[in-house]
């Protein structure tokens, strides 16, 4: 069951709000009815959710899309096939999703309005995807098209977390020995150096260190404290829009991610466009639903733009023609696609070819990023070991 949050009008003419548990929103409008109540709003009530929410992941999704698939092919109606995932689903939260799904199937609610309930779970484009082909019966070719559609983002996904892992390793590592060494090994000198310091002969490298050290040792819960709470506003932040954006535009703008976030962006966008039209979609709305959905803020407002300027009659190579940070090869090959009516075959071969490019330029990346890393690691040892070294130096001259 699930609480739907329902605002209504009785027989008074007053305005009601309240709450009812239900399979779905059909079971709420009519429990609203028997009551004598004309429904003018009902939502399903939002689960109370932390910073880490039980968020249904897309591996799910994707599965999700293949078993459908296989069972329409099979002959199973689409109520039937709904039902008997949701039965066997492993995930706690999307097999209650589905169950209310197929409640609404069963009330005779479209499939592709159902999903438009789960924003955060199915998006637009993959819902326009649905809805396209339940009004021109091809539902289970056009699954199986978002199955490959979503294992192929979450295979780029996975390459490119993959190849960041070691890197991230090492910055942990590096963070870690500098709070071990801060906190543990620096303060045990401070009664060897209380000399130098009280003459004021302390060098300032190992003044700044050894006051550092002191400080973080009497304030590692705050440390920490304040480091988690900017993780966890982070991760909340990241979940509104306007944040996100800005975010993204202040990665992508750093000079080593400027290219690959690029690449990364039109390959998705490429993929994604070319899914769409390949599944009955017009241009300009295919164009409308790739926008946000690339990643990259530059990118997604020059496919709105796109998508206008289609609308109005222009063609899609002309408007990229515009746009020099585009690279000329992709703007020619919209162009090639569009004369020759063979788009989505076009956009299709694109992301292969970037992600391919993507790839190469992670091996590249993380062959330049390891030893620089490794760098770094032993030059914080060796700042250590040289603040340390300095004035005891500085007492055996004073000694000799």
């Amino acid at each position: 069951m699930t609480t739907f949050t329902y605002e209504a009008i009785d027989l008074t003419g007053n305005r009601v709000q309240g709450a009812l548990d239900a399979v779905s929103r059909r079971a709420v409008t009519r429990q609203l009815s028997q009551k004598s109540l004309t429904p003018v709003s009902i939502a399903e009530q939002a689960a109370a959710s932390g910073v880490f929410s039980d968020r249904v992941p897309r591996s799910v999704i994707c599965a999700f899309y293949g078993k459908l698939a296989t069972l329409l092919k099979a002959g199973m109606p689409l109520a039937q096939s709904l039902k008997l995932i949701g039965d066997v689903a492993s995930n706690p939260r999307f097999a209650e999703i589905l169950r209310v799904i197929h409640a609404e199937v069963i009330d005779g609610r479209s499939f592709a309005e159902c999903m438009a309930d789960y924003p955060g779970m199915f998006e637009q484009a993959e819902i326009a995807i649905v809805r396209a082909s339940l009004e021109g019966a091809f539902l289970a070719d056009a699954l199986k098209e978002l199955e490959t559609l979503t294992q192929r983002q979450l295979q780029l996904r996975s390459r490119v977390l993959g190849a960041l892992s070691y890197p991230g390793f090492l910055i942990a590592v590096s963070s870690l020995m500098f709070l071990v060494l801060s906190t543990l090994f620096v303060p045990k000198f401070e009664p060897m150096f209380s000399g130098l310091r009280e003459r004021g002969q302390l060098p300032v490298l190992t003044e700044v260190m050894l006051t550092g050290s002191l400080w973080l040792r009497d304030n590692l819960l705050l440390f920490a404290g304040m480091s988690f709470a900017a993780v966890c506003g982070l991760v909340v932040g990241l979940r509104k829009p306007g944040f996100r954006r800005s975010f993204l535009t202040l990665c992508l703008s750093l000079p080593v991610l400027k290219g690959l976030g690029l690449l990364i962006s039109m390959g998705r966008f490429s993929r994604l466009l070319s899914t769409l039209l390949k599944n009955g979609i017009t241009l300009d709305k295919g164009l409308a639903l790739c926008a946000g959905a690339s990643g990259s803020p530059a990118l997604d407002d020059v496919v709105l733009d796109c998508a206008l300027q289609v609308r109005k009659g222009t063609s899609f190579a002309q408007v990229l023609r515009s746009v020099k940070w585009i690279p000329r090869e992709y703007r020619e090959l919209v162009y090639i696609g569009e004369r020759t009516n063979r788009l989505d075959e076009i956009l299709a071969g694109a992301a292969d070819s970037l992600e391919s490019q993507i790839q190469n330029r992670l091996d590249a990346m993380l062959k330049l990023l390891e030893p620089a890393l490794l760098v770094v690691m032993g030059s914080i040892v060796a700042l250590f070991v040289f603040a340390l070294i300095m004035p005891i130096l500085r007492s055996s001259s004073l000694v000799g």
